[in-house]
């Protein structure tokens, strides 16, 4: 069962090369797409900050700096202290 959500954000302006499609497992740590130039450079690696699965993927290619990008469904890790 998810039980957190993770939302993953943009730091640049450019175009979404998302590698991932909803349904997805990613791991922690997995580059899932980039943001690049208008000349196909890339100016930004993304990478999964948590072990879930890919809820949605933003479908505009063109992204704002700090747009949202995707949202993944995570297991909340509890542990017993």
């Amino acid at each position: 069962m998810l039980t957190k959500f993770e939302w993953v954000y943009t730091k640049c302006t450019g175009v979404w090369y998302p590698k991932v499609a909803a349904g997805d497992a990613v791991k922690k740590g997995e580059e899932i797409g980039t943001v690049g130039d208008l000349f196909g450079d890339t100016v930004e690696k993304i990478v999964s900050p948590v072990n879930g699965v890919i809820l949605f993927l933003t479908i505009n290619p063109s992204v704002l700096e700090k747009g949202l990008l995707m949202g993944i469904g995570a297991k909340e890790v509890i542990s017993d202290e």
